[in-house]
């Protein structure tokens, strides 16, 4: 009996715990030193974002310092903090909005959603960043294409 008693209590100690969060969504979690980058196949720019351990995501803004702080209030504009939760089937419930989580590592996570209007399937990916790292918007990007084209000509 205490044999089984034994075995039992190890049995029950080996089998993995409930918990808040599955392995996936700990992919999302932010230190206090990173944040995700965002970046949308429809929008040229890009936003900050921090996912927090109580499952709620912070909108970040830089100030003029180039210093990241949280930006969920735009006046009458509430941007976040919005609820976030990763399902066991792999969909990031995230604000109102559903997506499916494609692929996930420490570094980076690809989103699918599909668009309302056109039923067209879209991507979002979120890039993890350092906070003290500037990064160059996407104004920079789109006049380093219009003042040197030829750079982007392919030569088959």
């Amino acid at each position: 009996m205490k044999r089984k008693s034994f075995l039992l209590i190890l049995l029950v100690v080996s089998l993995p715990g409930c918990s808040k969060s599955n392995s996936l969504e700990k992919k999302f979690f932010n230190s206090s030193h990173d944040c995700w980058v965002v970046y949308s196949q429809n929008q040229p720019s890009y936003t900050f974002w921090k996912f927090n351990n109580n499952k709620t995501s912070d909108n970040l803004s830089r100030d003029e310092s180039g210093t990241l702080e949280t930006f969920n209030i735009d006046g009458d504009l509430v941007i976040g903090p919005k609820k976030w939760q990763v399902s066991s089937d792999s969909i990031l419930s995230w604000g109102m909005h559903k997506y499916d989580v494609i692929n996930a590592n420490k570094n980076l996570i690809v989103l699918m959603y599909e668009e309302n209007e056109t039923h067209k399937q879209e991507h979002i990916f979120l890039v993890k960043e350092n906070k003290s790292t500037l990064r160059k918007g996407a104004y920079y990007f789109e006049q380093k294409r219009l003042k040197n084209p030829q750079k982007y000509i392919s030569s088959n």
